[in-house]
């Protein structure tokens, strides 16, 4: 199937981004000849042997771990056709799952199945007990069970490492707001040094997932006025030093790894790569309908870098430096595209919210805005929002988004109940 969408991209979408069939020769383009083995091994693959969907090239990248650590006893270290790979996009993944299928005699697929189920399943526990504990009102307590509820199910039909961006807040929001609320040292303390070990470790599996959430920690906690100064310095310094252990830890992995590779391969060069951020953007251009980016499309952005040069690698620092200086010259001179794209996805990912945190919106306009918790809600879900207004609306890109506009939801409808208990006893 993939390789007949590649073939239908090359006939179809293809001259129109490269303008005449002479002003690229794809058939001697390197990034187009290495794009197409890719799909060509991920088609030859078939369908990944889990039951949480996961990407074709995540699974390829999974197995080549396996091996790696197999042959190594080093994680996060590709082995594939006799070559040796470093694994750098996400490395978490990589590090946690073949750990696991390795320590407990399971299949790289059955540990990825599971690693993600008892994640989920421990952040709807967490989560559950936390929301329970903020109100004893009956009608709160509904809204924000479904609220976990709907979000964690969700995470199940979503899938891949997109999970972490939802079952993150899933697990520690409410208790940062018990927390806050409390204002006891040693709660602070807790949280803080809980946030912080997670936010460091989730990051590795999904980056900016433990970012967002320490910024909504950070922003609740500065912003309370029941908090002493000490208390506010105490929950920010467990934070920083928990993230700072989990990411030392993180690191140290992928040193060892590095300094395995640079030993055993030519290419050392290849260490110093990042998940390519100017692709993504360009090609998420097509979400609007225009002739200049016809579609959100892989081959789209390889097409433009070839109509260039033909010698850049597939996702090289040079193939990004192409799709920046198009990205900088569709904003210059078609500005027109550009404004329909964000005012397109902007419009999705606004509904988006309000679908997701429902009624609680009409309790929000019905009570007293509470700025420490209402400004860190809206700094994680606009944060959120950027996976989706500068590539494409998905609502795997946006499941941070969905999942902190239910909890803003739930969160909300809380503090109309309280106001409203609060009113009735006075």
């Amino acid at each position: 199937m993939r390789m007949k969408c590649l073939a239908l991209a090359a006939i179809t979408i293809i001259p129109l981004v490269v303008g005449t069939a002479g002003s690229a020769d794809l058939e001697h383009c390197r990034a187009w000849q290495e794009s197409q083995a890719v799909a060509a091994r991920l088609a030859a693959m078939g369908t990944a042997p889990t039951h949480i969907r996961i990407m074709q090239a995540r699974y390829l990248d999974l197995v080549r771990a396996e091996a790696g650590l197999e042959k190594t006893g080093l994680l996060g270290l590709g082995f594939d056709n006799g070559q040796w790979t470093p694994i750098l996009d996400d490395i978490g993944l990589y590090l946690i799952v073949p750990w696991l299928a390795h320590r407990l005699g399971l299949s790289i697929g059955f540990a990825y199945d599971l690693f993600l189920t008892w994640l989920i399943a421990i952040s709807f526990v967490s989560g559950m007990i936390g929301i329970l504990a903020l109100t004893p009102g009956r009608w709160p307590r509904l809204v924000a069970v479904a609220a976990v509820l709907f979000v964690s199910l969700l995470a199940f039909r979503i899938g891949h490492v997109y999970i972490v961006l939802e079952m993150i807040p899933v697990a520690l929001v409410p208790w940062i707001l018990l927390a806050i609320r409390s204002g006891a040292w040693l709660s602070l303390t807790t949280v803080g040094v809980i946030s912080g070990a997670v936010a460091g470790g989730s990051d590795f599996v999904r980056r900016g997932s433990g970012t967002i959430l320490l910024i909504f920690f950070t922003i609740a906690l500065a912003l309370s006025k029941n908090l002493r100064p000490k208390a506010r310095l105490l929950g920010v310094a467990a934070a920083a030093i928990s993230l700072t252990i989990a990411w030392a830890v993180s690191m140290h992995l992928v040193a060892e790894r590095n300094t395995f590779l640079r030993a055993h391969t030519s290419n050392a060069s290849q260490l110093r790569f990042r998940h390519p951020f100017w692709h993504p953007l360009y090609v998420g251009f097509g979400y609007a309908k225009n002739d200049l980016v016809p579609a959100y499309l892989d081959e789209v952005g390889v097409a433009r870098v070839c109509s260039e040069t033909l010698s850049a690698d597939y996702l090289s620092q040079d193939y990004e430096r192409v799709l920046r200086n198009a990205t900088e010259q569709l904003v210059r001179q078609h500005p027109a595209i550009v404004v329909r794209n964000l005012v397109k996805k902007t419009l999705v990912v606004a509904l988006l919210v309000l679908v997701c945190g429902n009624i609680g919106w009409i309790a929000f306009l019905r009570r007293a805005i509470v700025w420490p918790i209402d400004l860190a809600f809206c700094a994680a879900i606009a944060l959120n929002s950027l996976y989706g207004i500068l590539v494409v609306p998905y609502a795997s890109y946006l499941f941070g988004l969905i999942s902190y506009s239910a909890l803003f939801g739930a969160t909300s409808v809380m503090l109309r109940s309280k106001n409203a208990d609060t009113r009735s006893c006075s």
